[in-house]
């Protein structure tokens, strides 16, 4: 059995899991040959990032359909636009919801392991944070917390 945990940036690389190596890796997990872990941090860094990447699409959208309703349009075009302004809150709880269902949907389907966040995983950052001990290179060192709780 090989064990693999990939950290965020690959997610990122290939957020929708469609290439070749994330192709093969489904592939190993479903024939049961792999399993991949999923730390908690790791599994929100990249919903978050995803969500944020959607979220920043959405406002692109919302903000250029509001320049061209201040424009003179037919009647219907501009029910249209006010259509979705009125829903585009109701978009990103859906967007938000659906990033994270999929992922979810995504790592049952291969059998990962997940990892979720404990009590117990706080307070051994913590303690490493404030005395300066690896990953940290200096006390109250925050730029590593992340990467302390993988």
């Amino acid at each position: 059995m090989i064990h693999v945990l990939i950290d965020t940036t690959a997610y990122r690389q290939d957020p929708q899991r469609k290439k070749a190596p994330f192709q093969v890796l489904r592939d190993l997990a479903i024939s049961a040959r792999l399993t991949l872990h999923i730390p908690y941090v790791v599994q929100n860094e990249f919903v978050g990032h995803l969500q944020d990447e959607y979220l920043s699409d959405l406002s692109h959208i919302t903000n250029a359909l509001g320049k061209l309703d201040r424009k003179s349009l037919p009647k219907s075009i501009a029910k249209s636009i006010k259509s979705f302004q009125r829903n585009s809150k109701s978009y990103k709880k859906r967007i938000f919801s659906h990033v994270e269902s999929e992922f979810l949907a995504w790592v049952a389907s291969i059998r990962a392991k997940t990892y979720p966040l404990k009590a117990s995983h706080a307070r051994q950052v913590l303690e490493k944070y404030f005395s300066g001990l690896p990953p940290f290179g200096n006390r109250r060192e925050r730029e590593h917390i992340p990467d302390a709780f993988i």
